[in-house]
């Protein structure tokens, strides 16, 4: 049984900043749907321009539903353009549309496609523990057997405190988005969408990168990648009833949208220029489940490249060029020493 083990990035105090550990560049990856194609495109372009993996470029690597997923494949190694792909042709399988009727008292899509298309991303990695993982890893989840958020960490970032939960788990929890898909159990736990509580995990990584690898707030940079979400503008008026809220007023999608509005104000205004926000919002809204919007989508990523890596202001050229500093020292409690 994955048991919650105290998390000093929420229950405890932020530690001193330690000086061999003067800039820790996270990556942040949101949640969408199939939107998550766009997130992975761009994550390909990056790979791209860096001649090397992703995972290689940053120094903690964060994600929520689909950009838990995505994280989790990052950080077993596998190619942001095998995601892309997989997202693509895995997408029609996963969201297959089924008579209203069929999820008045169920999810409205089965587990099954799912749990398919992260194995066929992961492969022989499905199995692998987070406590095994060494790249600095957090995906976030929502618990419903205890009632309280969670982060599945890896070793690389927790150490000892990592969780003992496999990578294919830990994904098909962050993923398991209320009313789209069903909860999934881990041991006697029952998680639900990460996106519940942070849809872009940008706070929750600088937390993390200040609480276990002792960075100073003014040395963590942030790349977060969007999904190519719009506004969601609810509707007020009409019946108020259960029903209503969830499909007359999407309240998952409403709620998911308006926190990660907030969370992205919000570490904008705290980390200033040192927080790189990729995203781009289509003329027509793609939903989480919508696949006529899988054509869009890559598109769309291509020119939010183009603006972010034409401007010599945004960070990104840095973001493509350095390397994460665990590959140039050696990970100690709490901080990095020279090798």
């Amino acid at each position: 049984m994955p048991s919650r083990r105290p998390d000093p990035a929420l229950d405890g105090p932020v530690a001193p900043a330690a000086p061999a550990q003067a800039l820790v560049a996270c990556l942040s990856l949101g949640g969408g749907g199939l939107r998550g194609l766009f997130t992975a495109t761009v994550l390909t372009a990056f790979e791209a321009a860096a001649g090397a993996p992703a995972a290689t470029r940053f120094d903690l690597l964060a994600g929520t539903s689909i950009g838990g997923i995505i994280a989790i494949g990052l950080a077993a190694g596998i190619p942001a353009a095998r995601i892309a792909d997989a997202i693509r042709t895995r997408a029609p399988h996963i969201f297959r549309r089924r008579p209203f009727r069929h999820y008045l008292l169920t999810a409205r899509y089965p587990q099954e496609p799912l749990r398919q298309a992260v194995q066929s991303i992961l492969g022989d990695q499905a199995g692998r523990r987070f406590s095994d993982l060494e790249v600095p890893l957090l995906v976030t989840a929502v618990d419903q057997t205890a009632g309280r958020s969670h982060l599945f960490r890896s070793r690389g970032l927790a150490g000892a405190q990592a969780d003992t939960v496999t990578l294919l788990d830990a994904a098909l929890a962050t993923a398991a988005a209320p009313t789209f898909f069903p909860p999934h159990r881990i041991g006697d736990h029952v998680y639900a969408d990460g996106g519940l509580v942070a849809n872009a995990p940008d706070l929750l990584a600088v937390s993390a990168a200040m609480a276990h690898l002792h960075a100073p707030l003014s040395g963590i940079h942030v790349l977060s990648i969007g999904t190519a979400a719009s506004p969601l503008p609810g509707r007020p008026f009409g019946s108020t009833g259960g029903l209503a809220w969830l499909r007359r007023h999407r309240l998952v999608e409403l709620t998911v949208t308006a926190q990660e509005h907030a969370g992205v104000d919000q570490a904008r205004r705290i980390l200033g220029p040192r927080y790189l926000r990729i995203d781009r919002c289509p003329q027509t809204p793609i939903g989480m489940d919508d696949l006529a919007g899988l054509h869009l989508l890559p598109e769309l990523a291509r020119r939010a490249v183009e603006d972010v890596a034409s401007d010599r202001r945004s960070g990104w050229s840095e973001a493509v060029g350095r390397e994460a500093a665990r590959l140039h020292y050696r990970a100690t409690p709490g901080h990095y020493t020279n090798v």
